[in-house]
């Protein structure tokens, strides 16, 4: 899908605080477009929808006025009594975004980098969230700190979140020193957030070890939790040339390109993606692999369509 918001994302390397904040414009119409009165965003197969809509509460013998599809079949055989589930309005569902800005998301081929593209996710995410009613706040794994910001119903605290995540994107950087790890972060999601809180963890996934699939596994049972996997084109396979050219920013280089380099290469992001692929599906997360190629707009509505 192509839509005129597609040129009102960011290009390149850095992204800025109005950029993200019109963004906001563009997520009314993500909403209407979905076809759904409400967002939906995250969760692993069994999920509710983000925000309000008809929950399960309880089950009770059968009244006049009940919907015949309302029946409980299995309490009536057993009971011998017709009894009828409950249905009630449901409980808000708050949205809390952990995204990776750190030295891995600092790479990028075309039409930005890494880490711009994840704030352009969490940006849409928040902003679809506010539109449709529910708290939504967000944790920003930056090289040098981590940040956070309490799920709150406003524009006031979706704007305070992106001023976090656009002042992390901007002091990246080919030199900086990451102090904190995914592990890091996921234990501060753990501490913090509240059980039932949707989790959407937007990362390249480069340190997702051991410790990080034990938290994975906590957040799983506690949260609805989604993976946007950022990846870009050229971690996916090597350009079919016999040379590259590669830049810092500052400092241009050519490599030179083996046929059995660039197998090996792809050989590896493939079987990279199967064990994300596989633990997801083990821990019943929502996986997502989100090349930067592919406008931001589309992925979120993607995942909203699910």
């Amino acid at each position: 899908m192509n839509t005129d918001s597609d040129n009102k994302l960011s290009s390149g390397a850095y992204v800025s605080l109005s950029e993200l904040q019109q963004l906001r414009h563009f997520a009314k119409q993500c909403s209407a477009r979905s076809g759904k009165s409400k967002a939906q965003l995250g969760g692993h197969h069994q999920s509710r929808s983000v925000s309000r809509g008809m929950e399960f509460e309880d089950v009770r013998p059968y009244q006049a006025g009940d919907d015949i599809r309302s029946i409980d079949w299995r309490v009536t055989a057993r009971t011998q009594i017709t009894h009828s589930k409950r249905y009630s309005e449901e409980k808000e569902k708050p949205i809390v975004t952990l995204v990776d800005q750190r030295r891995s998301s600092f790479f990028g081929s075309n039409p930005c980098f890494k880490s711009v593209y994840g704030c352009q996710l969490a940006a849409l995410i928040n902003w679809v969230t506010i539109a449709s009613g529910d708290r939504s706040g967000g944790i920003v794994l930056g090289s040098h700190q981590i940040g956070e910001t309490r799920p709150a119903r406003s524009h006031k605290t979706v704007n305070r979140w992106l001023q976090q995540l656009s002042s992390a994107n901007q002091q990246l950087s080919a030199r900086v020193t990451d102090k904190f790890s995914m592990s890091d972060a996921l234990k501060r999601v753990i501490h913090t957030t509240q059980t039932g809180t949707e989790i959407v963890i937007i990362s390249d996934c480069y340190d997702l070890d051991d410790d990080c699939e034990k938290q994975l596994f906590y957040l799983s049972r506690h949260h609805r939790v989604t993976l946007l996997w950022v990846v870009d084109q050229l971690e996916m396979a090597l350009p079919n040339t016999a040379k590259v050219t590669i830049s810092d920013g500052q400092n241009v280089s050519q490599l030179a390109l083996q046929r059995s380099i660039s197998e090996g290469f792809s050989a590896r992001f493939a079987a990279k993606e199967a064990r994300l692929q596989q633990l997801c599906q083990g821990l019943r997360i929502r996986f997502c692999k989100a090349p930067v190629q592919t406008p931001a707009i589309d992925v979120i509505m993607g995942l909203m369509a699910r």
